[in-house]
Parts: C-alpha cells; sequence; structure tokens
C-alpha cells in the first residue's frame, strides 16, 4: 500500500507520544495496524506487550483479524529463519493480545485489581438492551414525579413540546438529545451554559419557569442517571 506523507509520519515516528485525528474512511486502522507490525519487527516487540482499545467490538474484532493477516504475510515473505521463527510465534500469541474495546479493558483491570477499587470483582458491562430499559425507566420516573408534584413549569413544557406527536414523542426527543449530549465533553457544563445563553424572549421557546424547570430537572435528573 502506498501512504500519504502523514501516514508514513504516523507508522514511522518513534520515541513520543502520537495523537492523530482523522475522519471516517482515511484509514486509521491500516495505519494503525502498519504501525504495530513496524515495531513488532524492527523492535522485537511481542504481540502480548501491545495495548489496542477501541469504541466498538466490530473495530477490536477487525484490528484482531488485519493483524492476524499482516503477520502471516511477513511470514510468507521473510527469508531468515530466526526472524520467521519470530514472526510465529506472534502469530500464536495472537489469542494474548490486548486488543479490546475500553470498556472491556477496564473490566478487566477492575476485577484483576478489584481489591484496591472496592468493587465487586463480577462486576460487568451492561449491554445495549438493558441499557435502553434502565433509561426509559428512569424517564417514567422524572415524568411520574413531575405529574404527581403538579408542577406548572412541567405542564407548560410538555404543552408546548408534546402537542403533535405526545408524550411518547417528547420522551423519545429527550432521549435522543440526551445520546447527542453523550457526544459532547463535559455535556453537564455546556448545557448548563446553552441554557444561560437561550435568548428566551426572541426565540419564544422557553420562558421563566419552564426553563428554570428545564435546567433544575433535566440536569438534576441526567446527572443521577450519570451516577
Amino acid at each position: 500500500m502506498e501512504w500519504t506523507g502523514r501516514q508514513k509520519s504516523a507508522i514511522e515516528e518513534k520515541g513520543k507520544n502520537l495523537l492523530v485525528s482523522a475522519a471516517a474512511g482515511s484509514g486509521k486502522t491500516a495505519v494503525l495496524v502498519e504501525r504495530i507490525i513496524q515495531l513488532i519487527l524492527e523492535g522485537g516487540t511481542d504481540i502480548d506487550r501491545f495495548l489496542v482499545v477501541t469504541f466498538t467490538r466490530a473495530a477490536a474484532s477487525e484490528m484482531k483479524e488485519k493483524l492476524a493477516r499482516a503477520i502471516r504475510a511477513q511470514i510468507r515473505e521473510e527469508k531468515d529463519p530466526a526472524r520467521r521463527a519470530f514472526l510465529r510465534r506472534q502469530e500464536s500469541r495472537m489469542y494474548l493480545a490486548n486488543i479490546s474495546t475500553f470498556h472491556s479493558f477496564a473490566i478487566g483491570v477492575v476485577r484483576r485489581f478489584f481489591q484496591y477499587v472496592d468493587v465487586d470483582p463480577s462486576v460487568r458491562v451492561i449491554d445495549e438492551g438493558e441499557a435502553d430499559i434502565l433509561l426509559w425507566d428512569a424517564m417514567e420516573e422524572v415524568f411520574a414525579d413531575r405529574f404527581e408534584q403538579e408542577d406548572p413549569a412541567f405542564r407548560r413544557f410538555l404543552d408546548r413540546h408534546s402537542r403533535n406527536g405526545g408524550e411518547e414523542s417528547l420522551r423519545q426527543a429527550l432521549i435522543k438529545d440526551y445520546e447527542h449530549l453523550r457526544s459532547i465533553p463535559h455535556y453537564f457544563k455546556w448545557l448548563d451554559e446553552s441554557i444561560e445563553k437561550l435568548d428566551t424572549d426572541a426565540a419564544g421557546v422557553l420562558q421563566g419557569e419552564a426553563l428554570e424547570w428545564l435546567r433544575r430537572t433535566y440536569i438534576t435528573e441526567l446527572e443521577k442517571a450519570e451516577d
């Protein structure tokens, strides 16, 4: 594969920390695989000495597959018996490679050192289905609590934002907003600052008590869910 200048730099730079920012489809995985292969070949580093973390299981699986394929290709091309033996050892140690999602790596550390962090070693990462159920349950509790308190600001908020699709549509919109917020660094702070900046008179969206209800309830409940 022919690398661009920046890709080549990301592959070959040594002795320093690197931060590489690149768009989807720009070849990040291929660059990282090539960098690891070169560190194995040139530095004599065993594959299980690396820590590679990704955001998804699919990406971790793809990384392992590409590394294994690259090592096998190097074995076929290598003429030196000693280096070929070294590469075969790397192929046999792929199952020990620390290539996983951030969550899987973190849970492994917690289980290994649970006595130092005072956490039950049987702790596990929640799956998406369970997370969705808990999120909807939390939303139900918030709505039920506000209905019970007969919060006038909450009533106005509902009247203004649930006319077309009803309460169900509003809940879905709030959850979608929550998921978006979680992609923003320090999103509680960002949300509070954004609410402060709202020109409510011009926007005609949130006014007076409704604005205070959003700040008091939405941010507070999100913080509880996060804890």
